[in-house]
This record gives C-alpha cells, structure tokens and sequence, in this order.
C-alpha cells in the first residue's frame, strides 16, 4: 500500500536536492508544491492528489495532520553549517517575508535578537518540532544526515513508503545530481563558529542538538 512521503527539515539542510532525486527516481515528487507559506487545510489535501512526495522544509508543522502510515524523513544537516548559512545572510531580514514570517508564527523566539541568535534559535527549534511530530503515533519517522545519504537508505525508505525502485537505480541518480543544489552561496563573509554559537541563547542545546544527530561540534567539550 502506498502512503504519502514526506522529506522536511531545516531550510538549507537538503530538501530541494532530495525532490530532484525522487523527481529523476519518476516519483511525482515536488519541492515546496504542496507545503507554503500561504498554503491552507484545503488546498494541501487538494495538493496531494496524484502526488507521491514533497520536500519541503515548510512541512514540519504540518506533520501532524498526515495520515497514519505516512513516511515522514527528517533531513538533517550539520547545525553549524545550517545557522552559519542562515547568519551570514541574515535570513531573517533578507528572506522572502512570507517565509520568515511562517518561522517567526511557529518559533516566537526568533522574533529577536542578532542574526546570529535567531538562526540558532531557528536550527534548534525546528529540529525539535519535527523530533516532536515525528513521535506522533501512526507516522514511520526516519532521521537522515543529508552527509551521508545512501542509495540503500532511500531505497528502504522508498520501500516504506510503498515505493519500488532498484538499487542500482537510485546510485545512478545520486551520482548524476549534484548535490549541493540548493545550498547556501555568496550570502555574506567570514565564518561562524561554534564558540560564537555557544554564547547564544540557544548554542549549548544547539551542540547538544548536533552531537545526538551525530555530529561533532569543533572546540565543544562534550
């Protein structure tokens, strides 16, 4: 039996590369088709008919109004590079304010302070919203580092998710798609660091964050 797949995370952590994957794989998969801002009760169900998958990192707070079954994956990145991207660019005051707002609505917290603390914030709460929906009884939650994505881990996945499709197949494609699409380039300059993200707010869960998703965040003790 087929149930709806849903790839979702934090915005920058791989949601546009995996939609061209499951797109090249000839699912009827789409990147941030059903899941906007402006999106609404009716026109997302509306949205999924004749639909296989979406990824977009717009879904987490809509997990929990998935049907029993769906395939939820939780597309890690490491944190550092994720509120690195977000803060040098200053996300918060650049972004499509449809978006930026759409985070503000479900995080409160990232209604202040620095670009900094914010995308920390952003990083830390998120994750932890998607953690929490994917604990929801009936839904099949899988978290994936987007580092280490495999062609037999989607290909699993795919499988739960009532999705045939061979081996050899996904390594093929994974090979073709770069796979930086999407990610974070030319938005500001410098670097961040975790010493300057552990004086944040959020920055000792952040590494706590990190380490759990199996990351190793640099000059942190554990």
């Amino acid at each position: 039996m087929r149930s709806p797949l849903v790839v979702t995370g934090c915005a920058r952590s791989g949601t546009q590369y995996v939609a061209k994957v499951l797109e090249s794989l000839g699912l009827r998969a789409g990147h941030e088709k059903i899941y906007r801002p402006d999106a609404d009760a009716r026109g997302v169900d509306a949205a999924w008919q004749g639909r296989d998958a979406e990824a977009s990192w717009l879904a987490v707070p809509w997990l929990w109004r998935l049907p029993a079954g769906a395939v939820v994956v939780h597309l890690v990145r490491d944190p550092i590079k994720v509120v690195r991207c977000l803060a040098l660019h200053d996300w918060f005051a650049t972004e499509d304010r449809g978006n930026a707002d759409f985070v503000r609505k479900h995080l409160p917290a990232c209604r202040k302070g620095t670009a900094l603390e914010k995308a920390a914030q952003y990083a830390l709460g998120w994750n932890a919203l998607a953690e929490e929906a994917g604990r929801r009884a009936g839904l099949r939650y899988a978290r994936v580092r987007i580092e280490g994505l495999r062609a037999d881990r989607l290909h699993a996945l795919l499988a739960l998710a009532g999705r045939q499709v061979p081996v050899v197949r996904i390594e093929e494609v994974l090979e073709v798609i770069p796979r930086d699409v999407g990610a974070c380039r030319g938005h500001g300059e410098g670097d961040v660091t975790w010493a300057q993200v552990l004086r944040t707010p959020a920055g000792p869960a952040l590494a706590d964050l990190a380490r759990r998703h199996g990351y190793r965040p640099e000059g942190v003790t554990p």
